[in-house]
């Protein structure tokens, strides 16, 4: 980690941000500068006068900030999500770091049709706001990168999941949620749909591999396995604490599963080691048992 001696991490308070300083924090001879929405606001192009005297040759510039969906996938949060994009890229015309990182999503793909060999060749089919103002941030920093000669690296995350994560989106968080909380699980239909979920850990390990190395472009940041949501339930029923009631409601969407072939991951991280589920949701639901005893 010692290519860049200082890393600028726009989004530093939220779980991938805040997760990245504390690691990059370790590393020795790094110094490390985190923005918050409360301190540098992307929406107002201003803000980033902040990181004037900061960002240079010898810094890597991590994009984590974003309105996620669960705050509403509405037009609104598209406009907030380019506006930080925008900003950014203005940024880049006139200073110039080491190398330049953003944080996309698999959701650029789409989640309504079934795909069981996704690479990064794979055609997007972005079909909510998020998916498309991630597209769309993918392409805007991109050329803002290439304009300015700045290596970037463009990081399609999938779902991403693990101790400090406060979002309980569908998932390994929600189930962990509610079973601490309500002594429940809930799935849509039977659980049968396939999606491919990545620890916290093994994805940071995987962004400094990246980051740190020669690596440029695209590449999607997933485990390469997929498994359903009752398999993991199935997982969490083996590690939980107490007994759960599992409610299973009606669907909102069409089944549709996923699978990713992560050969170009693997060649630029060869040998990454990921976390298995099981561990992971260990992991995780120990943290989680561990802090509501604390409160």
């Amino acid at each position: 980690m010692s290519r860049w001696s200082k890393v600028v991490i726009l989004g530093h308070t939220g779980f991938i941000g805040r997760a990245l300083a504390r690691h990059c924090e370790r590393a020795a001879g790094m110094r490390v500068f985190g923005y918050s929405s409360d301190t540098v606001d992307l929406r107002r192009p201003e803000s980033m006068d902040r990181l004037a005297d900061v960002v240079d040759s010898e810094t890597a510039l991590f994009l984590a900030s974003a309105v996620t969906r669960e705050k509403g996938d509405t037009k609104e949060s598209f406009d907030d999500n380019a506006h930080m994009v925008h900003t950014v890229a203005r940024f880049l015309e006139t200073h110039r770091p080491g190398k330049c990182v953003y944080f996309s999503s698999i959701a650029v793909y789409g989640d309504s049709r079934t795909d069981l060999a996704i690479t990064e060749e794979t055609r997007v089919n972005p079909d909510s706001f998020y998916a498309l103002a991630k597209y769309a941030g993918e392409y805007i920093l991109g050329w803002a990168c290439r304009a300015a000669g700045v290596p970037y690296l463009n990081l399609r995350v999938c779902h991403v999941y693990g101790p400090g994560d406060t979002h309980a989106t569908y998932g390994p968080m929600q189930f962990v949620s509610t079973l601490l909380a309500e002594r429940a699980i809930r799935l849509f239909g039977r659980g049968e749909d396939r999606r491919d979920h990545l620890y916290i850990d093994d994805l940071i390990g995987l962004t400094d591999r990246l980051t740190f190395g020669d690596a440029e472009g695209l590449f999607n940041l997933v485990s390469g396995t997929s498994v359903t949501r009752a398999q993991i339930v199935d997982m969490i029923r083996e590690i939980a604490p107490h007994e759960f009631e599992l409610k299973f409601i009606p669907r909102k969407k069409p089944h549709v599963d996923q699978q990713f072939d992560i050969s170009k991951l693997l060649r630029a991280a060869p040998g990454f080691g990921f976390t298995p589920l099981e561990e992971g949701l260990k992991q995780t639901l120990d943290a989680f048992t561990a802090d509501s005893r604390a409160r």
